[in-house]
């Protein structure tokens, strides 16, 4: 019969709190005061900490950067500091591109190329600028029409209940991006202008 164990006895046998005495006995650290220890029919307990809220008592919409130890908010922002310096290094040859076509367009001062001497001026072929604006005044046709962008799919059965509130989602919709959203359409013709140039943007709403 083996004798040797192949890991230690005693290992995990102890429970936190609890430290075993030479002599065979037992010093046991006591809960604090504002712990309350009930006791269950099948032998095990309760225990409950004062101070401490219940999960349902939390509002869903608090401010979560209160509720975090500052040395975790150091090591989050830390984080997505380094997270984001490396995605500006990654996308650095495709912003310097980027930044080069937009003063090739001539909208600004500084278009490249050029003679350099005395009393020599810049011209600037609107071409691409003119391709950029056609390009946004069409899809903005299509995306955008006066009465907003929003339609109607209905997926499944139609019936007249279905219909009127699949409407009234439509128009509360359409309501948001034409009226309560005011600066909806103004950053879509923007994202649209920039679109041939950048080859894709992106449009955050909330």
């Amino acid at each position: 019969m083996a004798t040797e164990f192949p890991i230690d006895p005693e290992f995990d046998r102890f429970i936190e709190g609890i430290t075993m005495k030479p002599d065979g006995g037992a010093l046991v650290e006591m809960p604090p005061e504002d712990m309350d220890i009930v006791e269950q029919p099948d032998g095990g307990a309760l225990v409950t900490i004062g101070g401490q809220e219940e999960e349902g008592e939390s509002d869903f919409y608090e401010n979560l950067a209160e509720k975090i130890s500052g040395l975790e908010l150091s090591s989050l922002a830390m984080r997505y500091l380094d997270l984001i310096d490396k995605d500006k290094e990654a996308r650095k040859d495709r912003d310097k591109k980027y930044e080069e076509g937009l003063k090739r367009t001539g909208m600004g001062n500084d278009a490249p190329g050029g003679a350099q001497f005395q009393g020599a001026s810049k011209v600037v072929h609107p071409i691409m600028a003119e391709a950029c604006v056609d390009f946004a005044s069409r899809a903005m046709k299509e995306l955008f029409p006066p009465d907003g962008p929003t339609r109607i799919r209905m997926i499944g059965e139609a019936n007249e209940e279905k219909e009127d509130r699949a409407k009234r989602k439509r128009d509360w919709m359409n309501w948001q991006l034409t009226e309560q959203i005011e600066e909806f359409r103004d950053e879509q013709e923007q994202l649209l202008t920039q679109l041939p140039l950048g080859g894709s943007q992106y449009m955050k709403l909330w």
